[in-house]
């Protein structure tokens, strides 16, 4: 579906902005695992290889709890929203 004759959805409603936080919140949280993974799953790569992944892991751990502390100003917190319900 190309999105033609769909309605968008406004950010004005206070749900779908925590919707969207929330969303992007498990965007990051997966981020996070894949990072970790890539570690894990492919030893004997060169030193930089783990450096560069681990770089990324805690750049998405920065993210992911920005996102989390925003959460939990506006008066929820992760886990709370269904995943992806905003994008």
């Amino acid at each position: 579906a190309t999105g033609i004759g769909k309605k968008k959805k406004s950010l004005h409603n206070e749900d779908r902005r925590l919707s969207l936080i929330h969303s992007i919140a498990h965007i990051e949280s997966y981020a996070i695992d894949l990072s970790w993974d890539a570690v894990a799953r492919f030893p004997g790569m060169p030193a930089e290889y783990y450096d560069d992944w681990v770089q990324v892991a805690l750049e998405e751990t920065l993210h992911f709890r920005l996102l989390s502390r925003r959460l939990e100003e506006l008066g929820t917190h992760y886990g709370a929203w269904p995943t992806h319900d905003g994008l």
